[in-house]
């Protein structure tokens, strides 16, 4: 068992690294939609939303979307801009 997991964290790192494609980037920037909706004021549920629209830096990983945190990030500051533009 112990061999499997590990061969399965093995395939996930060499997935998420192809992922990040941006040499700004890291492997340690992609979070799950759990993970970042703890960071940023934002669902899970919209999260994967902006994933699915290619808003923000993302991969679909096993049937779970990722997201790159500081993409993510400038996303919220972004929307807050626009907002405060607005008003």
């Amino acid at each position: 068992m112990h061999i499997l997991s590990t061969n399965l964290a093995i395939i996930y790192i060499v997935m998420l690294s192809l992922v990040v494609k941006d040499k700004n980037s890291s492997i340690e920037d992609f979070l799950s939609t759990k993970e970042a909706s703890e960071i940023v004021p934002y669902s899970r549920e919209y999260i994967g939303r902006l994933a699915r629209e290619k808003k923000v830096r993302s991969a679909l990983l096993g049937g779970k979307w990722i997201v790159s945190i500081s993409s993510l990030q400038n996303f919220h500051n972004q929307a807050k801009n626009r907002r405060r533009n607005l008003g």
